[in-house]
């Protein structure tokens, strides 16, 4: 019998992702996107909008999820390349 390998479509939700590798034991990588998105992109980004203009300090939000998201569907690729499928 043949074991097929497991193909899966990436969906990225935002806080859904940690929460759904919390639920399949990746906690470390759960983990490092919450601390990717809250402190290493949203606080710098959040100072530097401040800087550009005070109603520029919004775009802080979507620019941070934009760059956690696209780091997420990489850090899949990855994993898939591994064979540690992580489906989502």
């Amino acid at each position: 019998m043949a074991i097929k390998k497991k193909r899966c479509r990436e969906n990225n939700k935002g806080g859904m992702i940690t929460s759904y590798l919390q639920g399949i034991a990746h906690i470390k990588m759960s983990l490092f996107i919450i601390v990717l998105r809250q402190i290493v992109l949203r606080v710098p980004l959040a100072w530097l909008f401040y800087f550009i203009g005070l109603h520029t300090g919004w775009w802080t939000f979507p620019v941070t999820e934009i760059i956690a998201s696209m780091t997420v569907s990489l850090i899949i690729l990855i994993f898939n390349k591994q064979d540690s499928v992580i489906c989502l």
